[in-house]
């Protein structure tokens, strides 16, 4: 086996010998840091042409609510930060002669995102601020939650009560929300009814007291839902060969959206693809320590040797950190930001004006 590290760049190789030729698994980390070129969002094709591609990459559902009233209620403005990303890839073939049977390989690679999480609530807070600063500019009155309260007691009620969780709350390894400063975030899997825009296992939901405050103040709801990705792994192979690519990448997914209505009506404005950008925030290192690799090696040498005609199983996996400047980090998310918030309130435009 060999590893290869070279600043930003990680580059793994293993060898599988098998009767019928040699297997080859590539984990190529490069593009965590600066050297691999992320697909990014393209900045110049939209300022010459921002009409087409906001189209191209925003949806819109029941767009009619958006003149329904001259005032909105924003009762809930949630943002998802990625903080690991996974990828695998496999091959194999064939072995002649020992009896025949398969030799195969598996690559898997695992990316942490090491940054000061109090950059996350800097984040958020400052989208939170700029959403409702673009709600007033498009002429509406903006209800915020502290107003909503006092407005309608069960929204104050609702979000005291036990499905709503401290910010920021931890998803999973992989995710954690937050909520402007302020305000909480709604346990996950209540809001599942909200998202599909049917009903909850879990009864009363954020969306349905939001749902009730909308009718009683005959305003429009939007309940901003932001979710903000740091890497792309991507897989590729043959029967020799698997390679993963990890490459730095400050991206907004398509959950990305301003779930909207009015009264009982149920919409949105979404983003259909990422908006990423590709410019380092960080620097990798690996966190694969040396005995897991030693321990790797000889699991991998064990089964093509003594497994014979059988099915061989090799297994590569690496962990690695992006250890980000935290400035650096709030600096491209908030630039990609700027760009999704333009997008999203540019279709609402388009929408208000066809409507």
């Amino acid at each position: 086996m060999k590893r290869l590290l070279l600043g930003s760049v990680v580059l793994v190789t293993a060898f599988i010998v098998g009767c019928s030729g040699l297997g080859i698994i590539k984990s190529n980390g490069g593009g965590v840091g600066a050297a691999a070129e992320a697909k990014k969002f393209d900045a110049a094709k939209y300022a010459a042409n921002k009409t087409d591609v906001t189209k191209d990459y925003t949806d819109v559902s029941k767009s009619g609510v958006l003149t329904e009233s001259k005032k909105v209620i924003v009762p809930d403005f949630k943002v998802y930060f990625h903080t690991q990303a996974r990828g695998s890839a496999e091959t194999g073939h064939a072995l002649s002669g020992l009896g025949g049977g398969r030799q195969e390989a598996k690559v898997s690679q695992k990316v942490n995102l090491s940054v000061d999480q109090s950059v996350f609530q800097q984040i958020t807070d400052s989208m939170y601020k700029e959403f409702i600063a673009d709600l007033k500019a498009q002429g509406y009155e903006v209800i915020e939650p502290k107003q909503l309260a006092e407005l309608f007691p069960e929204y104050k009620t609702y979000t005291s009560g036990d499905k709503m969780k401290a910010s920021p709350h931890k998803i999973d390894d992989a995710v954690v929300a937050y909520a402007p400063t302020g305000m909480k975030v709604e346990m996950p899997g209540v809001d599942i009814g909200a998202a599909t825009g049917g009903f909850s296992a879990f009864g009363t939901t954020m969306n349905d007291v939001a749902i009730r405050a909308s009718d009683k103040l005959e305003a429009i709801r939007m309940q901003p839902v932001y979710d903000i990705g740091f890497a792309e792994i991507s897989s590729e192979g043959n029967v020799n060969s698997a390679e993963l690519s990890a490459k730095q990448s400050i991206r907004f997914t398509p959950y990305t959206q301003i779930r909207m209505g009015e009264s009982w009506t149920m919409g949105y404005i979404k983003l259909t693809k990422p908006v990423a950008s590709a410019e380092p925030y960080g620097k990798l290192v690996e966190a694969t320590t040396s005995t897991d690799k030693t321990r790797g090696v000889m699991s991998a040498m064990g089964k093509v040797l003594a497994l014979g005609g059988n099915t061989a199983t090799t297994h590569d996996s690496n962990t690695y950190a992006v250890q980000a400047d935290a400035q650096k980090y709030k600096k491209a998310v908030l630039a990609q930001w700027k760009t999704v918030n333009e997008m999203l309130f540019e279709r609402m435009k388009m929408e208000k004006a066809d409507n």
